[in-house]
């Protein structure tokens, strides 16, 4: 015991030494602790963000029958505020009172709202005679501005390779002498139905 007495100073500096060094563990475990509480509180508001947030999609439709429809859909779940979608190429409706700048259309103007799984779609006209009178356009770029809740704004890119739809989707009117045509032949298989039934 005479030893104990002997050292008992230094065996008190040691166990504070230890204790010391037990508490900076502690302290800077609960530092670290608190940093990746932080970090997945921060993770976990993007994450619900992200979800919450709405999606905005321009795109263009052609219709099993020829026509051309402009869309612009909210796949996401927030409601979009404030949108506005423009192109940057000058592209044009071919009507009877001559033509008209597609950004002269109403889905071009800026829409108050959409809602989350809504869309927005405009009748253009014949596809056909959107393609040819656009024919020297390859592409429609630009952008679909909006905001999500609490006004954050958002921004998608409009990037449609106009030539791939002209040449995947051509249609040809059909005049007026192929349209009796079809229906002397349906009226004449029906007159046989008839016969058969007879």
């Amino acid at each position: 015991m005479e030893w104990l007495q002997q050292y008992e100073g230094l065996i008190e500096v040691a166990f504070s030494t230890v204790s010391f060094i037990s508490i900076l563990v502690v302290i800077y475990m609960n530092y670290r602790a608190n940093q990746m509480s932080e970090l997945a509180i921060e993770e976990t508001q993007l994450t619900q963000e992200l979800e919450n947030r709405p999606y905005l999609y321009f795109y263009i439709e052609i219709t099993p029958n020829g026509w051309l429809n402009f869309r612009i859909k909210n796949k996401g779940k927030g409601v979009a505020r404030n949108v506005k979608a423009t192109i940057n190429e000058e592209l044009f409706l071919a009507l009877r009172e001559g033509d008209t700048p597609i950004q002269d259309m109403a889905i071009f103007k800026p829409l108050s709202f959409l809602a989350p799984g809504s869309e927005f779609k405009e009748f253009a006209q014949a596809a056909h005679i959107f393609f040819k009178k656009n024919e020297g356009v390859e592409k429609m770029m630009g952008n679909i501005s909006y905001e999500g809740p609490g006004g954050k704004s958002y921004q998608g890119k409009i990037d449609i390779n106009l030539k791939s739809f002209a040449n995947r989707m051509h249609f040809e009117p059909a005049g007026l002498h192929s349209v009796i045509e079809k229906l002397e032949d349906l009226l004449r298989e029906w007159k046989r139905i008839q016969m058969m039934k007879r």
